[in-house]
């Protein structure tokens, strides 16, 4: 097991967590700023996707099997950031 965790400075528009192609074998998002945020795929809006309460607000995926961090999409205001931890599986 090797967990890693990104922090993620968003851009006010609908953004990949990351352009790099990461197996995540278990997901967590937290948000750390003032205002909601949502995450989700690459059609993730500000009205669309699970939504992060402010301050603290997590999400833990469930997962069956890995996905790729660069599926995944973030979306609020610019220069909120959102944590994001992984577990790589030990690759």
């Amino acid at each position: 097991m090797a967990v890693h965790t990104l922090q993620v400075t968003l851009t006010g528009s609908a953004q990949q967590i990351t352009a790099n192609n990461v197996n995540a074998f278990a997901l967590t998002f937290q948000n750390n700023a003032a205002a909601v945020m949502r995450v989700g795929d690459s059609t993730v809006t500000a009205s669309k996707g699970y939504s992060l309460a402010a301050t603290g607000g997590t999400l833990t995926v469930p997962l069956l099997q890995p996905t790729q961090l660069n599926k995944w999409y973030v979306i609020g205001t610019a220069a909120q950031l959102l944590d994001v931890t992984y577990d790589d599986g030990g690759l």
